[in-house]
């Protein structure tokens, strides 16, 4: 029953996600949206996974840190301008 309940309880949340979204990809910057699993307070790694399609079967878990770790890297490297980035172990 949760199952159903959580989508109409997220419904404004998805769709405000969805407007940011928008925004960002209508602006003239070079953006990258990071689209992280569950966070958790674990270490820095620098071992995960990124840039896979939503349907790859993954750990859709990462920490903070690797987050952290990859969004900085975009900085140096630019591999995912203006592109939705998975990100998880």
């Amino acid at each position: 029953m949760t199952y159903i309940i959580i989508p109409y309880l997220l419904k404004n949340a998805f769709k405000d996600h969805a407007e940011q979204e928008r925004i960002i990809e209508e602006s003239n910057l070079q953006w990258t949206v990071a689209r992280p699993g569950s966070l958790t307070n674990g270490p820095k790694t620098e071992h995960y996974r990124h840039g896979f399609p939503p349907i790859t079967k993954t750990k859709l878990r990462i920490s903070r840190a690797d987050v952290a770790h990859f969004m900085l890297s975009q900085i140096e490297s630019g591999d995912y301008i203006r592109q939705k980035v998975g990100l998880s172990y």
